[in-house]
């Protein structure tokens, strides 16, 4: 926790450098089933003086295949290797770090693993965090078709760093859809301008190119996100399909 322990490291020559590695085990708390690993990385307490170079990786390695992994502190990068095995990271440069690092992560031996955290402080309603999450070994037999709709920004406010990040995380949703699914780009500036004009079968064709038209898109105009959001609505089915299991969630 807040203990401190105080070494002696010598001699330490001029100009030098010397490493320190300190090796210690730690028994992790459960907390309504989550794990919790928290790494003490606050260091404005100690020195005002940034980190040049601030690097956290985690190594995750369990017996139950694991399922929810969240960081309440930090933008973390997850790469999930196999069920039981998953890396986090975390990079910052010139990093001021003012909280400690906490990882929250659930195993659980059923398809699906939940997880539900509450907090209430005094007379207050409090809230609530509910942590859903397949896993990595679903039964692709299992995975439902489904309608996607999405719906970029591409107003002038975007223009930069912004842009940028949203087509680069455009490109890597419509790369990881499936080929039963069906899904439209409603881009939107001034007015709205659709791809297709209609749900498209996620063919390797149509997301050719949507990757190519998501490529192509500029950051210019106003902000039409109403008549954007009300074109998106619209691709819904507006009549349930006669058999039940046709049914496709629409996101």
């Amino acid at each position: 926790d807040r203990d401190t322990f105080k070494a002696r490291v010598f001699p330490i020559e001029p100009r030098s450098k010397k490493r320190l590695r300190i090796r210690y085990n730690q028994l992790l708390r459960a907390d309504s089933g989550l794990l919790v690993y928290l790494y003490p990385l606050s260091t404005e307490k100690f020195s005002p003086k940034p980190i040049p170079d601030l690097s956290v990786k985690i190594e995750l390695q369990t017996a139950l295949p694991l399922k929810s992994i969240y960081s309440p502190t930090h933008e973390v990068d997850i790469r999930r290797h196999e069920p039981r095995r998953a890396t986090v990271s975390f990079q910052a440069r010139d990093a001021k770090p003012d909280a400690d690092f906490a990882l929250y992560f659930a195993t659980e031996k059923d398809e699906l693993g939940a997880n539900l955290l509450t907090y209430k402080n005094g007379d207050d309603e409090g809230f609530f965090l509910l942590l859903l999450s397949p896993g990595l070994d679903a039964d692709p037999k299992k995975i439902l078709p489904k309608d996607v709709a999405f719906v970029l920004d591409t107003s002038g406010s975007m223009a930069g760093k912004k842009i940028e990040q949203a087509k680069k995380a455009l490109l890597f949703c419509i790369e990881n859809l499936n080929p039963q699914d069906r899904f439209e780009i409603l881009r939107f500036a001034t007015d709205v301008e659709p791809l297709f004009g209609r749900l498209a079968d996620a063919s390797r064709a149509n997301r050719d190119r949507a990757t190519e038209f998501v490529q192509h898109l500029q950051a210019l105009g106003g902000t039409a996100i109403n008549d954007a959001l009300q074109r998106a609505l619209a691709l819904r089915p507006a009549a349930p399909p006669a058999n039940p299991a046709d049914q496709r969630p629409f996101l």
